[in-house]
């Protein structure tokens, strides 16, 4: 497994990012906002560039990210289900609406320990291959 890497959400951080397949978060501080993937010919660089660019909403406050590069989009997929179930979000059922598990606590430490309610994964809420994307499992 490759380690993870972090730099901040804006140009500079983004360039430092491979052109390459991985998964990824973008946090707000010490909170969670996003866990991602890549897919298709998306990269790691092209995915962070659409949020910062705002192409996603309320990802675009993210201070800064952290991700895992990868060879081959099943060890992306890999490299997502590790952080995303790291990250202390939890999808409701039926809702794609991630939060904390369900006594309000996440991790024991670290910062994802902060994570409060936020979207998870594309656009939906639970992990699949095509990073929460909807239709997909």
């Amino acid at each position: 497994m490759s380690s993870l890497q972090e730099g901040p959400l804006d140009e500079a951080g983004i360039a430092l990012a491979p052109v390459s397949h991985g998964a990824y978060r973008l946090w707000d501080r010490e909170r969670v906002l996003f866990v991602g993937m890549t897919s298709g010919t998306r990269t790691l660089r092209s995915e962070l560039m659409r949020h910062w660019r705002g192409d996603f909403g309320h990802t675009q406050r993210a201070s800064h990210f952290d991700w895992l590069a990868a060879a081959t989009t099943g060890e992306a997929h890999e490299h997502y289900l590790s952080l995303y179930l790291s990250s202390g979000l939890r999808a409701e059922p039926g809702t794609g609406v991630a939060r904390t598990r369900a006594n309000g606590a996440g991790p024991s430490s670290g910062p994802a320990a902060a994570a409060g309610g936020s979207f998870a994964g594309r656009t939906g809420g639970t992990p699949g291959p095509g990073g929460g994307k909807p239709g997909t499992t």
